[in-house]
Formats: structure tokens, C-alpha cells, sequence
């Protein structure tokens, strides 16, 4: 049952590649629990392989291919196919293959993994079985399942005979035949929680061994049938499983006794048990009730069956033997411990028993309370006509509670019935017993009296519980009408209506105190309260709860006369404060209301060191770290509080001069300071040795960790100027303008006296006036003024980090490119000067919007060039001179001539022709 949601990324890309050089095959890596890639192996088996990829994709145990146009992406528990983009939530498995015209087949088969995720506590099995002792066992009657899912789901939960057949369905989900019995229906359809965010959510169902009609079950092995569904989707059913669960239960059935009459010397006790285990059998006084102690054996209560009682004021004979599985009879000869005969009455009997694990035996209605009975003895001779001895009373008990017959018994609780125990069978119609009661307001009126056997009993009209003396007359009559003097029995009842106290707690054995403060230096698996009373029993127990740091802990409560006892799941050792809060009641239901009483368990563990910052910078403990900056703080972070005052830890210091002298140390929650006297900055190793202390002096031995303030002058990683990022190696123009140069480094710049140097130079010499700021790893250099001079630009850098280390001055380069200049700009700019000319020169003015090389050409009408001149010229306004001559120096004659001018910049091409007169 191992269901995991599956997540197919982009990577399904890699999944056809055709025309490649070698086969591929994939690998699959599981990168965390929602996410899987491939990466692609290179199989050099063959060079002209063309390989295709496909997919298999199983839901339950269903598998078909999936082809690749239609390839579903899964995440987060939903399918999605690419043709359609409809969604199917499931548990899907994708098989990468790839084939090819090569021999073999080259394939890689990914981990199947589910959408329901049942795996519990490291289980394969995907839910965990518990029975009432936290165990896998099986010897008590109920049982616990655990398990987490992915997402939400209706859970249904069926426990079935070993019998049952189960088949698959077309997905391969397991479920049982048609028309299986079903022995319990734990769940059907109910919603059960998911994880969400990855996080976890356990949920926990329950069986106490019973079938449908409440009736606790034979001993067997049962099969539980799960399923998680869906009832959005189709199929509903999303996962399904089998696990068995074993139901062996210690039982004792077929109790029954066969009393000593008269003529008869044993009596007889017969029982059935279903295991090996030993067993206890207690025969008290008569009227006596039973209780099963702490340890589970069966003991006898006293007379006002207010506590155990094992003297032979209460207890006859006690018979203890192991036994084996099977059917039992033992038999008793009707004497007491000391061998001496009893009397003649109806005698009590208990049975108990328990197996090599504790486990006790349940009775036939499967609970775990006293199994009891009562054995009749009568050892007088055969009752003939001629009887004339009055019967004899043995015992009374009134409303449960075998009162003393000399008085003195006080009641506890109110009662309605009365029975009386003769030494004979008592008589009825005209010979029937005469009884009146009387009590605090006189005669009580309206009871009803019957005899059957040797017992009489009265029956009051309703509950009788006001306190105060009781007395009962009783003329007791035997069959034959022979009957006792008029005798009177007193007794009282005093209805307890005030709850009980604690008077004393242990721990693990020892004794804490009732107001706190008290400190244990060891585990403890057991809690004994003790009460100024009888702690109740069943309805009426006391409720034991234990916090502790961790929060509530699990343990199981019990009770042995004035001892509320607690037993832990597990020996509770973690150091802190822990909180016993009882609830205590008396046998009557008087509750004293929560009441919490505290201790401690001392800490004796060391701390351990789990990090340490040195200023800013968090350092490796095994060493190697390099700081580039100074510091003046060391912060040592403990596994648990730090100690303060008398115990705070001991932390030194030494450089590359030495110790370090001047510290202080101060401790807050788990964090130790450790503050310098000055700022180290000197570069080299250090080390810092910490003897660390918790809160109660715990000392761990001391530990040294290193690390080093390097030493190495930072470096230039980039430069942008403005907005432009520019080549480190030159080259780079820029348009625009610029007002600040920020300069990256590979570390931290300096500030302050360790702030960086920069200059800049443009094309008119050095720039004046920047400033230099640094933040981080970066160095700001601001100029004064806006920098939109086209042409070359130097900023020349020398990087410094927080420590001052300083790099050799670097020059780095850009330009900043002249703007485009359009053709008409360029012709308003070209004049010649004057126009006519007489005398040479004539002045050509123009405008340049940067450096270029500029041809002036003078052509005749007709256009042949009689002149050619080049020369190189810088962006602004320029003047040529024309002296007025062809090439070959000769003056030109008078006329009209054609003047043009051409300016190449090496990113544009610029010409104008104007007319131009020379008169002579």
C-alpha cells in the first residue's frame, strides 16, 4: 500500500530524441517527495542509433502505454493529459524505455509511486496495528490502525472470517467476493484527512475484537479489508489493500461451582480457559464482593467492602496453580486456611488469571471485571417432621454491604434491599420470617419480604438513604415454623459527600512534594497517589493526567485501595518541568476537581555547540572559513539553554598576536556573546575556545573552532556606466549621457578610510569634483556634473575591501558615441564664405557631430574634379580653406564651379555640393 503523488515537470521534453549520435537511455533521481527528473546517459553501444522514448503508465495494477503527443503531466496528485487537459486524480507508475535499431532494448523502469500515501512509521505495509498494550501481539481485545494519506479521501474499513476470498478489479484493487460475511464494519465511506503542503496528518480507527452484535469474538486469525475513494472521480476507488489481524485473547468461560451438602465432603470449581496461564482462586466469607488488584489477581473486600482484606477476617482458602488451555475442574474440602472445617453458609469465590505476558483473562462478557460465584455448604443432618430447632442467622447484607451482626457497620451508600442468610432453608407463607425496619423518622413503611432457600429478602419501596441508625427486628422461621426470639440488628449509614485528599505522591519511587520544587535526577515509568480514602473504582475513578515538556504523555491509570497508580507507555527521562494532574474520587463519586502538583527531572547532559557567528558571518565548525570584514561580536548559539551568573561558559580568544585579552561573556536563552574590547581586524587565523554551560552548570568539555580575516585585495567583476554595463576589456560605446559609474567587487567594498579611489578622464582630460560611496559589494562614483561629451572616457579604480586590502589601480574604457546627425542638418551647417570670391582663401565653415574624415572636391560645371583635399576633423564646428587652386597649384579662372563636401565618421556617411562664384 506504499502511495505516493508523482510529478512529471518539463523534462518530458527529454522524452524523444531523434537523428542523435548514440543511444540514450535515461536515469530517474527522486529529488524531494513531489518532484522526479531524468537526466539523459549517453550509451556508446552504437553510433547510428535512432531512438524513440515511450512511457507505461499503471493505475492500481493496470498498465497501458502512454503515447508521447498525448504524454500526461502529474503533480501534486493530478494528472493531466496535453491533448485534452482534463484531470484525473490516481496512482500512476512511468516506465521510461527506449528502442531503437540496435540490439537489445536501453530503458531505465522509475519507482512506482502512488497517490495515497499510507506508509506509517517506517511500515511497509502502509498502516500500523497496535493492540491495548502498544503492542503487534494480539493478547488484548482492542486494536489500533495507523496511517497517513496524501490527500484527502472516504475511508472504508471492513474486517472479515479467515474464510473470505477477495479478487481484483480491473484497475487490480483488491476486494472481497460477493456476498462475503462481514464480521464488523469499522469504517464505511468516512471522510478521513490528507497531508496539505507536505506536511503530516495521522489517523488512527479503532476494533475491539467484537462483531456486529457487540459480542466479543473467538480467538482467530481476521482480515481487514481498506479502501481509500474518491467521489469525484471514476473509478471511485483510488487505492485498496488486505492485512490480517490477530485476535488471541486469554478467556475463562464455563464458570460454574458445586456447594459441600449434607452427606458431602468436596466442593467443586469448574472453568474453561483457552491459554496456558496461572490462576488464582479466593474463597471468602459469605457476602464478601471481589476486586482485582494492580497486579490483576483476584482479592477479597473486607465487610463493608470498603478495602481489600486478606486476613481470615475476609479470606478462607486461596488456591493458586498454573494451568494449561483446557477444561479445569478443582475442588475444595470445605476447611479454611488452617484446616479447620466451616460452617454452614453460601461462601464467596473469585477466580483470576493471567498468562506469561500479564495479560488477565476476560470472563464470558469480555470485559476484564472479577469473575465470582458462591459456593453453598450445609454439613446439618438431614431436616425431618420432627425438627424443632429455629434456624440460625449467618449474615446480613444490606444493600451489598455484609453488615457486623453485633452492629457497628456504617453504610456508605443507600441501599433497597436487605438479605438475610439462615442456617436453614427458611420458610414461607404461614411460616415466613417476620422483619420490621425503623430508621432516623421512624418505621419505614411499604417493603416486601421473600424467602427462597436459606435466604431471606426484603425489599424496601425505595432507596433508603438518609443518614443515621438503622435498626432491623427479624423473627426468623425455618420451614416448619420453628422460630428464633425477635432480635434486633443495628447498623447506620453515613453517605459520604466529601472528596477525597492527596496526601502523598512518588514518583519512580521517590516521594515529591505536594508544593512543588522537588527535582528527580532519574527516569520513571510509575506514579503512585496516595488518598486519604479508598480511591472509587469503574465510574467513580480517578483521573491521572502527565505533561511534561513535550506536552501530554500517554500511560495507563489504575487503583489499589487509597492508590491512584499511573504507568507510562515508555521510562520518561527528558529533562524540565513535568505537571501530574488528578482528579481524585472516592468510591461514591466525590470528585475533588483537577488539582495539578509539579516536579522537575534534573538535566545532566552537557550542551553541545550547533553554531557560531562572527559578526555577521556564520562560520563552518570544522573551520576554513575567511571573513572580510572585522568584528567585535562572537555569537555561540547552545543545543539548550545557556547557563548565566555562576554558570555562564567560558569563551577565549587568540589572533595571529596571540590570546585576545579583554573579552566578556554574556548568555541569553542559547546564545552566548562573546564581545571584544576592540575591533579585530588584523588579518590571519583565529580561535575561539568555548567551554559551554547549560542553566544547571552541565559543563562540556572545551572546544575550539577556527577561522581566518583574509587578506587578498578585492577584485573588479563589472562596471556599469549609467545604465550601460560595459566591457572590462574596452570597446564599449554608450549613447546618452551618464552621471554615476558603480563599480561591482567581488566582496564587500570599504567604507570610510577603506572607501575605493576612482577617477575618470573624457575627452577634454580629467573630470572633477566626483564622489565615491560604497554599499555592499558595490562602489558608486557620481560626477558632478552630467558626462554627454562624445568620445574616449577612462575611469581608473583602485578597489579596496571593509579591511582595506587594495588592489592595484586598474583603467577601464568606454566612449560615448556622437548622436546621429541627419543629411539636412548637415547642409544648413555647410557654408562657404564669401560666395563670390575674389581673393583666396575661401573659408568653408560646417558642423561635425564627431570626429570624422571630410573630403572637399571642386568640380567644373560639367564635372570634372579640379580639386581634392582630405582631412581629419573633430565633432563641433569646423573651417576649411580653399586657396582658390586645382590640384596642381595653378589659380582657377573666374566662373561658376560645383564645391562638395563629404564627412565619413566610421557610422555615418554625410555629403553636400554648393555652387561657388570666383571672380577675377
Amino acid at each position: 500500500m506504499a502511495l505516493l503523488a508523482l510529478v512529471l515537470g518539463p523534462v518530458l521534453a527529454l522524452f524523444s530524441i531523434q537523428g542523435q549520435a548514440h543511444a540514450q537511455a535515461f536515469t530517474t533521481t527522486l529529488t524531494s517527495p513531489r518532484t522526479i527528473e531524468w537526466t539523459a546517459v549517453v550509451d556508446p553501444a552504437s553510433a547510428t542509433a535512432k531512438t524513440t522514448y515511450f512511457v507505461t503508465e499503471r493505475f492500481g495494477n493496470s498498465f497501458s502505454q502512454v503515447a508521447l503527443s498525448t504524454l500526461s503531466i502529474v503533480f501534486d496528485g493530478l494528472r493531466y493529459d496535453l491533448a485534452d487537459r482534463n484531470k484525473f486524480d490516481g496512482s500512476y507508475c512511468y516506465i521510461i524505455k527506449a528502442s531503437g535499431p540496435v540490439s537489445g532494448i536501453f530503458g531505465q523502469s522509475m519507482t512506482c509511486h502512488d497517490f495515497f500515501h499510507t506508509a506509517a512509521n517506517g511500515h511497509s505495509a502502509g498502516i500500523t496495528r497496535t493492540d491495548g498494550q502498544g503492542q503487534q501481539i494480539g493478547f488484548n481485545q482492542l486494536w489500533k490502525f495507523t496511517y497517513a494519506m496524501d490527500l484527502d479521501a472516504l475511508v472504508t474499513m471492513k474486517v472479515y472470517f479467515p474464510t473470505a476470498t477477495f479478487t481484483r478489479d480491473t484497475y487490480g484493487f483488491v476486494s472481497p467476493a460477493a456476498n462475503t460475511p462481514i464480521v464488523r464494519t469499522i469504517l464505511d465511506g468516512v471522510p478521513r484527512t490528507g497531508e496539505q503542503l507536505d506536511g503530516t496528518v495521522t489517523n488512527e480507527d479503532f476494533w475491539d475484537s467484537r462483531n456486529s452484535s457487540g459480542t466479543l469474538v473467538n480467538n482467530n486469525l481476521y482480515v481487514v479489508h481498506w479502501t481509500a475513494s474518491s467521489p469525484l472521480q471514476s473509478p471511485a476507488t483510488r487505492s485498496a489493500g488486505i492485512f490480517t489481524v490477530p485476535v488471541d485473547i486469554l478467556r475463562i468461560t464455563q464458570f460454574t461451582t458445586e456447594g459441600i451438602l449434607a452427606g458431602g465432603s468436596l466442593a467443586k470449581i469448574n472453568y474453561t480457559i483457552n491459554g496456558d496461564a496461572t490462576v488464582r482462586i479466593v474463597i471468602a466469607k459469605p457476602g464478601r464482593q471481589f476486586l482485582l488488584d494492580g497486579n490483576g489477581d483476584i482479592q477479597s473486600l473486607n465487610a463493608t467492602q470498603t478495602a481489600i482484606d486478606t486476613s481470615t477476617q475476609s479470606v478462607i482458602q486461596v488456591i493458586s496453580f498454573n494451568k494449561t488451555a483446557g477444561v479445569i475442574q478443582e475442588t475444595w474440602n470445605g476447611t479454611d486456611s488452617q484446616g479447620v472445617a466451616v460452617s454452614s453458609g453460601v461462601y464467596a469465590v473469585g477466580i483470576s488469571a493471567r498468562d506469561g505476558a500479564g495479560n488477565l483473562a476476560t470472563g464470558p462478557s469480555g470485559d476484564q471485571n472479577p469473575i465470582a460465584g458462591t459456593i453453598p455448604v450445609d454439613r446439618a443432618a438431614a431436616q425431618t417432621a420432627t425438627d424443632t430447632t429455629a434456624p440460625q442467622v449467618n449474615s446480613i447484607n444490606v444493600g451489598g454491604t455484609v453488615i457486623n451482626l453485633a452492629g457497628g457497620t456504617v453504610l456508605t451508600s443507600g441501599f433497597t434491599t436487605i438479605t438475610i442468610g439462615l442456617s436453614e432453608a427458611a420458610g414461607t407463607g404461614a411460616n415466613s420470617s417476620l422483619l420490621t425496619l425503623t430508621g432516623p423518622a421512624g418505621t419505614v413503611d411499604g417493603g416486601s419480604l421473600n424467602s427462597s432457600g436459606q435466604t431471606v429478602t426484603y425489599s424496601t419501596a425505595s432507596t433508603i438513604n438518609t443518614n443515621g441508625t438503622y435498626t432491623l427486628t427479624l423473627t426468623a422461621k425455618d420451614t416448619f415454623g420453628n422460630a428464633t426470639a425477635a432480635t434486633s440488628y443495628v447498623f447506620s449509614v453515613n453517605i459520604d459527600t466529601v472528596a477525597p485528599n492527596v496526601t502523598a505522591i512518588t514518583v519512580g519511587g521517590n516521594s515529591i512534594s505536594l508544593a512543588g520544587g522537588t527535582s528527580l535526577t532519574s527516569g520513571f515509568t510509575g506514579i503512585n497517589v496516595t488518598l486519604n480514602e479508598t480511591a472509587g473504582t469503574g465510574v467513580n475513578a480517578s483521573v491521572l493526567t502527565l505533561t511534561g515538556p513535550a506536552g501530554t504523555l500517554s500511560g495507563t491509570a489504575g487503583q489499589s485501595g487509597s492508590v491512584v497508580t499511573y504507568s507510562t507507555a515508555s521510562t520518561i527521562s527528558t529533562p524540565g518541568t513535568y505537571t501530574i494532574t488528578i482528579t481524585a474520587k472516592d468510591g461514591v463519586g466525590n470528585s475533588s476537581g483537577p488539582v495539578n502538583y509539579t516536579f522537575a527531572l534534573a538535566d545532566t547532559i552537557a550542551p553541545t555547540v550547533t553554531a557560531i557567528n562572527v559578526g555577521s558571518t556564520t562560520i563552518s565548525l570544522s573551520g576554513g572559513t575567511q571573513l572580510t570584514s572585522t568584528f567585535t561580536v562572537i555569537q555561540i548559539t547552545l543545543d539548550e539553554t545557556a547557563g548565566t551568573l555562576a554558570n555562564i561558559s567560558a569563551v577565549t580568544l587568540s589572533g595571529p598576536s596571540g590570546a585576545v585579552a579583554g573579552g566578556s561573556v554574556t548568555a541569553s536563552g542559547a546564545i552566548i556573546n562573546y564581545s571584544t574590547s576592540t575591533s579585530m581586524t588584523a588579518p590571519g587565523t583565529y580561535t575561539v575556545t568555548v567551554t559551554p554551560k547549560d542553566a544547571l552548570g552541565n559543563a562540556a568539555a572545551p572546544a575550539s573552532y577556527t577561522f581566518g580575516i583574509e587578506s587578498a585585495a578585492p577584485t573588479i567583476t563589472a562596471i556599469s556606466v549609467g545604465a550601460n554595463a560595459i566591457s572590462l576589456g574596452g570597446g564599449t560605446a554608450i549613447t546618452g549621457s551618464f552621471g554615476t559609474i558603480s563599480i561591482t567587487l567581488n566582496e564587500d567594498a570599504g567604507q570610510n578610510a577603506n572607501v575605493s579611489l576612482v577617477t575618470l578622464t573624457g575627452p577634454s582630460g580629467t573630470v572633477a569634483g566626483g564622489t565615491v560611496t560604497a554599499s555592499g559589494v558595490t562602489v558608486t562614483y557620481s560626477t558632478t556634473a552630467v558626462q554627454s561629451v562624445p568620445g574616449s572616457y577612462a575611469v581608473t579604480v583602485t578597489a579596496k575591501d571593509l579591511l582595506g586590502n587594495a588592489a592595484t589601480p586598474a583603467s577601464y574604457t568606454f566612449t560615448i558615441a556622437a548622436p546621429a546627425v541627419s543629411a539636412a542638418t548637415f547642409a544648413s551647417s555647410f557654408i562657404p564664405y564669401p560666395n563670390p570670391v575674389r581673393t583666396a582663401p575661401m573659408q568653408v565653415q560646417f558642423q561635425l557631430p564627431a570626429s570624422a574624415s571630410v573630403d572637399f572636391d571642386l568640380f567644373t560645371l560639367g564635372g570634372k574634379r579640379l580639386y581634392h583635399r582630405t582631412q581629419q576633423f573633430t565633432a563641433g564646428t569646423n573651417t576649411f580653406n580653399w586657396p582658390l587652386t586645382n590640384d596642381s597649384g595653378s589659380s582657377v579662372a573666374s566662373g561658376i564651379y560645383l564645391l562638395r563636401i563629404t564627412a565619413n565618421d566610421g557610422t555615418q556617411v554625410l555629403r553636400h555640393t554648393k555652387k561657388v562664384m570666383v571672380l577675377r
